[in-house]
């Protein structure tokens, strides 16, 4: 595992290469960037090394998260898969935290 810092919008990360020693689903071969006065990983992207069909050539992800006074407020998450019989194709998740009320109307439906 290699590391170095960088600026990134204005704070220092410390960025990793990460390679895991044996395939196993779910592994990622890539870079994790942590802020350095945080501890929270801003920035994650790498491919899956051990791939879960023989009908997929390649799993990309690569997820940023945004932080306000320190803390994560939003997360967005993009997947490219390539596979072999279909062609490409691109998900792209954003999460974020409910507001107040987002949240008090999903209380209230739980309720009917």
């Amino acid at each position: 595992m290699e590391n170095s810092s960088a600026a990134n919008n204005g704070t220092t990360v410390c960025i990793f290469q990460i390679v895991p020693r044996k395939k196993r689903a779910g592994l990622i071969r890539g870079q994790i960037w942590i802020d350095s006065d945080t501890g929270i990983a801003v920035h994650q992207a790498g491919h899956l090394v051990k791939r879960p069909s023989a009908f997929i050539r390649k799993i990309e992800v690569t997820r940023d998260t945004n932080l306000r006074d320190g803390l994560p407020y939003t997360r967005v998450t993009h997947v490219a898969v390539k596979t072999l019989l279909v062609g490409s194709a691109k998900l792209t998740i954003t999460e974020r935290p409910l507001q107040a009320g987002e949240q008090q109307l999903i209380t209230q439906r739980g309720m009917q």
